[in-house]
């Protein structure tokens, strides 16, 4: 029921927001292509900004969906190659966001779970990284793994 009801809930949202968001995206084009030549530097650099940030938006409720179409899927535990992972959505990520930070993976272990809610993990943890590394002048954000003994 509880499932049913997020899912619901995220479907209505991400529609209502997606309609703005289109006009949102649309319009910071016009600008650009309509406008780009007389705004100047500044001008450019804040429609810029609007597009990354409106992308970012589209990005999350994207998320959003995925976060509620998993609770209603069943979990499909596995070994999971974190390395082949990783690399893929470090990838990813630099297409997506327009960053300057240095991604230095390590060799990574293995880890058993469900690959689509790890995908998700990964996801948020390197756009986090990322985003609160771009305060730095060369901004690195590191991955590693290891195996701690907890007895």
């Amino acid at each position: 029921m509880i499932n049913k009801e997020l899912e619901s809930f995220s479907y209505s949202i991400s529609h209502d927001l997606r309609s703005p968001l289109r006009a949102l995206i649309g319009y910071s084009q016009m600008l650009q292509e309509e406008y780009g030549d007389k705004v100047g530097d500044e001008g450019k650099k804040w429609i810029e900004v609007i597009a990354a940030k409106a992308s970012r938006m589209n990005q999350l409720i994207d998320d959003l969906l995925e976060f509620s179409r998993a609770g209603k899927t069943q979990l499909q535990a596995a070994e999971v190659n974190m390395n082949e992972l990783v690399h893929a959505l470090s990838t990813d990520l630099k297409e997506m966001l327009k960053h300057n930070a240095t991604v230095v993976i390590g060799d990574l272990h293995p880890a058993f779970g469900d690959a689509i809610l790890l995908r998700q993990v990964w996801i948020n943890l390197l756009s986090n990284g990322v985003k609160y590394s771009s305060k730095h002048d060369k901004p690195v954000v590191e991955i590693s793994s290891s195996i701690v003994d907890s007895k």
